[in-house]
């Protein structure tokens, strides 16, 4: 097979899967914290501190609301679909440069193509791409893979050492500006040290081209972060950053249940291609682990398997970890499990079992689509809440919104709107305001002139307020 089709099919195979449905259902989890900051980024004009509910989120940076902001800004569009396009192109890419990368001294273009339906349909990198793409590890996770991917594929191909170790800096750079310096560049160097060390190399890692791969890193992170930490809104976001670190890596509320089933979970995150594991070690255990051609492809293409191993287990061991903190493995999972299926011998056509399971996945995501769908849409929490808020406000009148934390309805919202963090912000001349009901005492004794139209939600922090001024309210008390 040549590189083209391989590519043409990788592109056909990733559109039938990721966009059927890709919009149709309403955001969750998190991905109203990506998504709201990137329209107050449209509106205001500051693209260097997020913000939600007119306050700032100091908790990530930012590079995930600057791809949601630039998808609504090139479309012109702001829904469901839009916001979680950029993570979709995104596994696209990782595809497209695993078989663009193959080649002499790598992987064959065949194996490549495995490798790259494999790293685009794992479960856990579809859930967080497709069904939650706003999220942050659906972009996350591809920059990762595309670093190690790249590195070991040049590197393989005796390309130039400019090429190998600055284009991953690039990917690592933007990583870190997704989620800030994490868990990829241990990830991407365990890979690095554990080739470099079996070839008998670390000294490559003096060489100026990695020396300006890690100041490129550090420059596209810095880029940002220098600015953002003199404005007055980021004062405390290093503290935050530290605590939040620390939180995750020593949780102190010990779930035995989670702990215990980390491992587990993060493995189901590789299906469907984790159950070609069994089939495939039937054969020894030898004939996989030796190279495809040449000693040097040995070195580049069976010990990093270690590497990713120990990587994956011991995360997964440490308290407070989830099974997605692993998802940017996934690329290179993919990498040597389709390597594995190829050398083993047991299927004649590989490459087609790979095609036809992605296709039979491509059918289920249509289905999905077409019939499952419809039936979460009937039971929508959002959505609803919003409707009912713009068909209280009569056509023309600006909503002030109140203090509302993260409020993921606010993104239905068709009404005009604007924050007002604390009491003292709400204008004078408001008429409409929307508050949770945490807020409803202070409101009675600050702004009287406010009364009660409608009540939304449920009760507690989870109960909204729909207020509607009545100007002499105050005087007549």
């Amino acid at each position: 097979m040549n590189r083209a089709p391989a590519l043409a099919i990788v592109a056909v195979l990733w559109a039938a899967i990721y966009l059927p449905g890709l919009g149709s259902t309403e955001i969750k989890g998190e991905e109203g914290r990506r998504i709201l900051p990137a329209i107050t980024m449209l509106e205001t004009g500051n693209w260097l501190v997020p913000y939600i509910g007119g306050e700032p989120y100091l908790r990530k940076p930012p590079l995930v609301n600057w791809a949601i902001a630039g998808a609504f800004k090139i479309t012109g569009i702001r829904n469901e679909w839009t916001a979680r396009l950029p993570a979709a192109l995104c596994v696209l890419a990782l595809g497209l440069v695993i078989v663009a990368t193959s080649g002499t001294g790598w992987m064959t273009v065949e194996t490549a193509l495995i490798a790259a339906l494999m790293a685009m349909t794992q479960i856990g990198l579809l859930a967080k791409a497709k069904f939650a793409g706003a999220e942050i590890e659906g972009i996350y996770a591809p920059l990762t893979g595309l670093a190690i991917v790249c590195w070991l594929a040049w590197r393989a191909q005796r390309r130039s050492p400019w090429l190998v170790w600055t284009v991953p800096g690039v990917f690592l750079g933007l990583a870190c500006l997704a989620k800030g310096p994490s868990l990829h560049l241990l990830f991407f160097y365990a890979v690095v040290l554990t080739v470099l060390w079996r070839e008998k190399a670390l000294r490559q890692l003096r060489h100026p081209a990695h020396l300006a791969s890690v100041a490129l890193c550090a420059g596209i992170f810095l880029a940002w972060a220098v600015p953002y930490f003199q404005t007055p809104e980021a004062v405390g976001a290093a503290a935050i950053w530290k605590r939040q670190g620390i939180d995750r890596f020593t949780e102190s509320d010990f779930n035995a249940k989670n702990y215990f089933t980390n491992i587990p979970r993060a493995l189901s995150d590789q299906l469907p291609w984790l159950l070609l594991v069994p089939v495939v070690l039937r054969r020894s255990f030898g004939n996989l682990r030796g190279p495809v051609a040449g000693e040097r492809q040995r070195a580049t293409s069976g010990a990093p398997v270690y590497a990713i191993g120990a990587c994956f287990v011991v995360v997964l061991l440490v308290p407070g970890t989830l099974p997605r903190y692993v998802l940017p493995l996934g690329g290179p999972i993919a990498l040597w499990l389709a390597d594995w299926v190829v050398r083993s011998g047991r299927f004649a056509q590989p490459h087609w079992l790979a095609i036809k399971i992605s296709a039979a996945m491509a059918v289920v995501m249509v289905l999905y689509a077409g019939f499952v769908v419809p039936r979460m849409n009937a039971r929508d929490d959002l959505r609803p809440i919003a409707r009912e808020i713009d068909a209280a406000i009569p056509a023309g009148e600006r909503l002030v919104i109140h203090n509302p934390g993260y409020l993921a309805a606010i993104f239905y919202l068709r009404t005009p709107y604007g924050y007002a963090p604390r009491t003292e912000d709400i204008p004078a001349a408001t008429k409409w305001l929307l508050a949770r009901g945490t807020e409803r005492k202070k409101l009675a004794e600050k702004r009287p002139e406010f009364h009660v139209v409608r009540t939304l939600g449920g009760g507690g922090k989870g109960e909204l307020l729909l207020y509607q001024a009545t100007p002499d309210a105050g005087r007549r008390e």
